[in-house]
């Protein structure tokens, strides 16, 4: 049995809807942005790679998404460096 959270996230049609309801939820803990970064050749080898391979998924202004990639920010990321020594099943 799917919790009525998980089925509005399953009844999605397409990826905008998706977001949308991403941020819709996220907005609802007080969460402005979010940004998720996956880079799936680099973290079979457990790094992060190069950033024009990275798929980002966010709702966040261009000029932060700029930074972050384009300087390459996401390499010193607190959270990332977690993520990178904590794969798999954990959030």
């Amino acid at each position: 049995m799917v919790d009525a959270r998980t089925a509005r996230y399953l009844a999605c049609a397409d990826a905008e809807s998706l977001v949308a309801l991403h941020q819709e939820m996220l907005t609802s803990y007080s969460f402005r942005y979010f940004i998720y970064a996956t880079n799936p050749i680099a973290a079979e080898f457990g790094k992060t790679g190069h950033a024009h391979d990275n798929r980002i998924l966010h709702n966040c202004p261009k000029t932060l998404i700029a930074g972050y990639v384009g300087e390459n920010l996401y390499r010193v990321c607190p959270i990332v460096k977690w993520a990178m020594s904590n794969t798999g099943a954990e959030p």
